[in-house]
């Protein structure tokens, strides 16, 4: 298979999401709140975690 025949397969599947900050071509990643919010809940844990373990260490 060559690369034309594999974009002729994969193309009309592609859901680019090109953004930069705020501005997107009408395109919104569907999952970007969902990422957002996990990221959030890692820092928190991590945060908690790291003072506990400073706090056992003082």
């Amino acid at each position: 298979m060559n690369l034309m025949q594999t974009e002729k397969i994969f193309a009309p599947f592609h859901m680019g999401f090109n953004s930069v900050g705020s501005r997107h071509a009408g395109r919104i990643c569907p999952g970007k709140d969902l990422a957002l919010e996990m990221l959030t809940n890692v820092i928190i844990s991590v945060g908690k975690a790291r003072r506990s373990y400073l706090s056992q260490i003082s």
